[in-house]
């Protein structure tokens, strides 16, 4: 019995010991195979990547595992990294293997797995319809992919604070298809299923301390369709104030993929109660271009509905190149519909921008040219135009929510110069500028304010602008070496007086102070110097085109005695100063004003030349001799 059962065990030991032989064998046999086909298996992986794929070592292990250790993949030619991983574990199925002769993988288990984000979203644009395709026609077998430790950088530097790592966990079973990972402490899930060359997506879920998003829709290699929600709660309070949560709800859209060309035919969705309707076209060769239109009737992102409606129109025209620039050909279109109490009486606004380039190459900042800008406006007061040429403007960042710019442009034939600072406050960008302008023909500026239509001469100007809490430009300018032409009021006068030279006075210099705000535009300090007039007072222009002006003329007795209706009065008042003062009131509309002569020291003079007389007889009197006076 003792024989027996020691003749069994030895028969063990044998077989043991052959198997064990026999897989030790098989696994130098394999492992040798596997290093002769190295080469063959990387082409292979690397054609299932679209990219360059390496890998140090390659080891089989009994029954059914394949470990792959320092595995990377690399963008073609220029060999950058995107990604690497320092081991992944490769189970395949025996049965397939031996019964039907192929070798078909069942799981992949990573550990560590390090991604350059910048590198991976430009390897995924430029094999994008690859992706899908490959994606689309995967075979409806079981399997199931598992990556612990993902690392996410960005120009080696990794984007999330403290070392976030990702994991991801996918499972395939048949045509069913359900994912779940985390990013952090972000978390996401997707149930779909594939159907031919085709990927439906039932249900995508992602949530996070501040974000919640849900979608659904449909992917092939020709077609995506997404609908859905994102739900983004205030990330930054102390920024954003009066805004508690952003609501992106609705979200419909068709995306259309060919070769090289993405079309998006409609991205519709509302944001916060405010509709947005997108579409693009976007072709992917280099240089990298995109035809965008943006069109939304905006209100408020705070769901204010005092606000007034504005509808927001975004045409543009997008090159990027591979030099760190883009260029922009666009148009910008804002109108108000309706005007409420105390608001920007803004009605429409229009920005176009010819032949602009932004390089991005400065460590520092930003720098942007463009050929020409012109900026239309139009207030329920005024019309304003403006036109730019040769814009140039550097952007740095002052600190963490304060752009600061610095810019020049050629403003008709003078020049255009300044600084500002750009800063996010509540729902719009808070803008401050301080411009120099020197030298511009003031007919070039009719198209900014109409007035500069009858004004000749050169114009140089000080002004600041700010459009938080109030659009408000004010500032200083001055004119030397020019002439005003058929201003109503002097052209009123001249008429008045039969004085001819009145309609065009020829002076060496003057200026204004000036303020254009939401009641409207104001010049004050007026102050016109010519050889026989001198000119002070101001003008301010309402809404509806309303004046209120008050105008003081001083005229040279010399030039007064040139008119056969105020000869008289020279000699009734025997006037021997050499300047005579006149004071104006001007009102009503701008294009019918009404004139009042105020009084003055001449007007003093004059009554007192013209005893006995009750006001309402002097004003006949004076009638009679220089025309109509009209009542004070």
């Amino acid at each position: 019995m003792e024989i027996s059962k020691h003749k069994y065990f030895i028969k063990l030991k044998r077989l043991l010991f052959f198997c064990c032989a026999l897989v030790l064998s098989l696994t130098i046999v394999v492992n040798i195979i596997l290093a002769l086909y190295k080469n063959k298996i990387l082409q292979t992986l690397s054609n299932h990547f679209f990219a360059p794929v390496s890998v140090e070592n390659i080891f089989y292990l009994p029954p059914n595992f394949i470990v792959l250790k320092s595995i990377s993949v690399a963008k073609s030619k220029i060999r950058q990294k995107i990604l690497n991983l320092p081991i992944s574990c490769v189970r395949f199925s025996l049965s397939s293997l031996f019964l039907e002769g192929n070798f078909q993988i069942t799981s992949i288990y990573s550990l560590g797995l390090n991604l350059d984000l910048n590198r991976f979203l430009s390897f995924t644009k430029e094999n994008f319809t690859q992706i899908l395709d490959f994606l689309t026609h995967l075979p409806n077998r079981d399997f199931k992919l598992t990556v612990r430790g993902i690392a996410i950088n960005s120009f080696g530097k990794n984007i999330y604070p403290d070392n976030t790592k990702a994991d991801l966990n996918l499972k395939i079973s048949g045509t069913t298809i359900s994912a779940s990972g985390s990013v952090g402490k972000n978390l996401f899930s997707l149930q779909g299923s594939s159907a031919e060359k085709q990927i439906n997506i039932d249900n995508f879920k992602f949530l996070s301390k501040d974000i919640n998003s849900q979608l659904r829709g449909r992917l092939n290699p020709n077609l995506v369709e997404f609908k859905g929600y994102f739900l983004i709660n205030n990330m930054n309070p102390a920024e954003w104030p009066g805004l508690k949560d952003i609501l992106i709800l609705d979200i419909d859209s068709r995306i259309t993929i060919a070769s090289e060309h993405i079309k998006a035919e409609r991205l519709n969705f509302s944001i916060n109660n405010n509709p947005v309707r997108l579409t693009a076209d976007i072709f992917l060769s280099d240089p990298f271009t995109c035809n965008l239109k943006f069109f939304s009737d905006f209100r408020s992102l705070d769901n204010k509905q005092e606000e007034r409606l504005k509808n927001v129109a975004l045409i543009a025209e997008i090159t990027a190149g591979n030099d760190k620039t883009i260029a922009l050909n666009g148009s910008l279109d804002i109108a108000s519909p309706e005007q409420k109490k105390e608001s920007l009486p803004l009605e429409k606004l229009k920005l176009d921008v010819k032949n602009a380039l932004f390089n991005f190459k400065e460590s520092f900042g930003l720098k942007l040219s463009a050929s020409q800008i012109n900026l239309f406006s139009q207030t329920s007061a005024n019309t304003y135009n403006i036109n730019l040429e040769n814009f140039l403007a550097e952007s740095f960042r002052s600190d963490k929510n304060l752009q600061s710019i610095n810019f020049s442009a050629q403003l008709y034939d003078g020049t255009l110069q300044g600084n500002g600072q750009i800063k996010m406050q509540q729902f719009m960008p808070a803008v401050s500028a301080d411009i120099q302008i020197k030298n511009v023909s003031t007919d070039k500026l009719d198209g900014l304010l109409i007035h500069f239509s009858k004004v000749r001469g050169k114009l140089s100007s000080q002004m600041s602008f700010t459009n938080y809490p109030q659009l408000v430009l004010k500032g200083l300018a001055h004119i030397r070496d020019g002439s005003l032409n058929n201003f109503e009021f002097l052209k009123w006068l001249a008429d008045l007086f039969e004085l001819p030279p009145l309609k065009k006075i020829e002076f060496s210099t003057a200026s204004a102070d000036f303020i254009a705000d939401k009641e409207g535009v104001e010049m004050y300090n007026m102050d016109l110097d010519a050889t026989d007039v001198k000119i002070k007072g101001y003008f301010r222009l309402k809404e509806n085109d309303l004046v209120s002006s008050k105008m003081f003329l001083s005229l040279r007795s010399n030039l007064l005695q040139k008119s056969p209706r105020f000869t008289p009065l020279l000699r009734l008042i025997n006037a021997k100063q050499e300047l005579i003062k006149f004071n104006f009131q001007l009102s009503g509309n701008l294009h019918g004003m009404n004139f009042q002569w105020l009084k003055s020291g001449f007007k003093d003079d004059l009554q007192k030349a013209i005893p006995n007389f009750a006001k309402r007889g002097f004003e006949e009197k004076i009638e009679k001799v220089i025309g109509s006076i009209l009542e004070e």
